[in-house]
């Protein structure tokens, strides 16, 4: 449990989320926000809202961030039965494989449902402490739930720190390998789409170069084609949600396994097919450790996949 008594309130700090922030940097102002909202910080004994307006002599309490993030018996994590392999143990890392049809993280912590995090916690509880984000804790970079794929895991302050930075100025070097619909016309090529939600809000939109939405660039080469599919490997220079999906729908060539940005006759096929995630796998990793030493990991293609290349012509 973590006190604070108000003494003096700094320049135009009054709101309650505010001046946590400005008090106690260490935790962003969503997060504040997020504690605030579900009661984990009180004024004077109270449950108050993010904009009520502090002043000197209240007391503001709040569940310290282990607290709020500590693993619950009620989870269901224990219950799945989706493997989670860790391909690496460092002092400061993890390197794991995550399966398709694994959430990495929940909206809430307690997870609601099998994560990631909630998966990593039972063995590495370090990871909980890590972060300025409670429902996230020690995520650096995700992969879609219908995904699977190398991410990298920190345990410590340092290396979360380290590779945060790395992902911002886009020096950490990912690799995907992508099955689509369609032969492609080119064994190369650059996808140059901005990107925004779609008017659902639940999906992202391809947007032409001149229109509204943030710069994203994916680099694809053709490794195999069968009639009607195609092999890529895939590289991303911007990490934007759902960008290789929303990318290669955009051409024309959606991801095999991919309901959501499919077509209807891609969708129909899916279903024929019994497929059940998106063929879509993050195959290389590559990063500095804090010892500026780039390592480097990297995955074979799912039996689920290669399978499949067996039945194409």
């Amino acid at each position: 449990m973590g006190q604070l008594v108000v003494h003096q309130i700094k320049g135009e700090a009054s709101r309650l989320d505010k001046f946590l922030v400005v008090n106690i940097p260490k935790y962003s102002r969503s997060v504040w926000r997020e504690m605030i909202n579900n009661g984990s910080v009180q004024v004077n004994g109270r449950v108050v809202k993010p904009h009520l307006l502090v002043k000197e002599g209240d007391i503001i309490t709040w569940s310290s961030l282990s607290r709020v993030c500590k693993t619950s018996g009620r989870q269901k994590t224990s219950s799945t039965a989706l493997p989670l392999k860790i391909i690496a143990v460092k002092p400061d890392y993890l390197v794991i494989n995550k399966p398709a049809g694994l959430l990495t993280h929940d909206n809430f912590w307690p997870s609601r449902q099998p994560t990631v995090v909630g998966k990593l916690a039972k063995k590495y509880p370090e990871i909980l402490s890590l972060g300025d984000n409670p429902a996230r804790p020690g995520l650096v970079h995700r992969l879609d739930k219908d995904v699977s794929g190398l991410m990298v895991v920190p345990r410590t302050e340092p290396m979360f720190d380290s590779l945060k930075r790395q992902f911002k100025y886009h020096t950490v070097k990912k690799v995907y390998t992508g099955l689509v619909y369609g032969t492609l016309s080119r064994t190369s090529g650059v996808i140059n789409f901005k990107l925004d939600r779609s008017t659902s809000g639940r999906k992202m939109a391809a947007r032409p170069l001149n229109q509204v939405g943030k710069s994203a660039l994916t680099e694809y080469e053709v490794i195999r084609q069968w009639t009607n599919y195609s092999l890529l490997q895939i590289t991303i220079k911007t990490g934007r949600t759902h960008q290789i999906r929303a990318h290669l729908a955009a051409i024309g060539h959606p991801l095999v396994g991919d309901n959501w940005y499919g077509t209807n006759k891609t969708k129909i096929k899916n279903k024929e097919l019994g497929i059940n995630r998106v063929f879509l796998v993050a195959t290389q990793l590559s990063f500095l450790d804090l010892a500026k030493v780039r390592q480097t990991f990297s995955l074979r293609l799912p039996r689920q996949m290669t399978s499949f290349f067996n039945t194409l012509k």
